[in-house]
């Protein structure tokens, strides 16, 4: 046993440990042999221990890292990007898809028409097609008496009715009812004519137009009236002209009470109010508001029908 004795004794019958008073205890500090002032408590190194994860959660984090390595990230497509174009013809499109199902229109036509022997890629454009030769418009709208061989073609009639124009144009911000309007609309803005005349070299923005300016080279009118006689070369002028036998009149004035037969009938009606310029073709007194409509109106004329007026 030491020799050091302490400055209170135990007793050995008391199971507790030992209290001292206040005065006790500062007697008790200051006969210790040790300089309490002199002791420094380290503080603990934390730098060498480790701030790694542990090994399960860095294997998880590297495989989150190659997953994003391999997968790339696809690129938002603006609204008018077609980077899938065909090799055949000048047509383009957003998604590869489209361009493979557009593939197959240049393909072997593999479905015949019975009736015509017209070819077609797909066996869904033979169907369409057959309804020409039956006359089948299985498709109604709810406001007109309009029917339709295409629910598509009946979509794009509905917004007559309800005004809707979906398409604009980015350049002058014109809208319209359908998206093939636009590719032709902007060829004004262009000027590209990519249907040739092969008769007289005339070119065209539309393949319609085109067709309509051939029928001035053979004289043919496919259009015939089930009512009289007449013929004539255009769809439209064929619905204006039946309008005579009706007695209807689905263009009204919105200013006055007046009906019309014809668009530019309303369309001259107005320019009374307003007290602008009409321009009036020589040969059939259709009118126009704009002199380049005309100029392009008179094509549809045959040079013998020009030259009887002129004289």
């Amino acid at each position: 046993m030491s020799d050091t004795t302490l400055p209170f004794e135990l007793n050995e019958n008391e199971n507790e440990n030992p209290t001292l008073d206040d005065d006790n205890r500062q007697d008790s500090l200051a006969e210790l042999p040790i300089d309490i002032e002199e002791i420094k408590i380290e503080e603990p190194d934390f730098s060498k221990i480790s701030k790694k994860k542990p090994r399960k959660h860095k294997a998880k984090e590297e495989l989150k890292l190659n997953l994003r390595r391999k997968v790339p990230r696809r690129k938002p497509k603006t609204e008018n990007e077609r980077q899938y174009a065909c090799t055949s013809c000048s047509s383009t499109f957003r998604e590869k898809w489209n361009l493979n199902r557009h593939m197959q229109s240049h393909e072997a036509k593999a479905f015949i028409c019975d009736v015509c022997s017209a070819k077609f890629g797909r066996k869904s454009h033979l169907e369409g097609h057959m309804k020409i030769h039956t006359g089948e418009k299985p498709y109604s709208c709810t406001v007109c008496p309009e029917k339709f061989r295409k629910r598509t073609t009946l979509n794009q009639h509905m917004r007559i009715h309800t005004g809707e124009k979906p398409f604009q144009c980015d350049v002058c911000s014109t809208r319209f009812r359908q998206k093939g309007q636009v590719t032709v609309h902007m060829r004004i803005h262009t000027g590209e004519k990519p249907y040739t005349c092969s008769v007289c070299s005339s070119k065209f923005r539309e393949r319609g137009t085109l067709s309509n300016h051939m029928l001035v080279h053979t004289g043919e009118k496919p259009y015939a009236c089930q009512i009289c006689p007449m013929k004539f070369r255009e769809k439209n002028h064929l619905k204006s002209h039946v309008l005579i036998h009706t007695g209807e009149k689905p263009y009204g004035c919105n200013i006055c009470s007046s009906k019309f037969r014809q668009k530019c009938t309303l369309v001259k009606h107005l320019r009374i109010h307003k007290g602008g310029k009409l321009h009036t073709c020589s040969v059939c007194s259709t009118i126009f508001p704009k002199k380049a409509t005309l100029t392009k109106h008179m094509l549809t004329h045959t040079p013998d029908e020009l030259l009887m007026f002129e004289m």
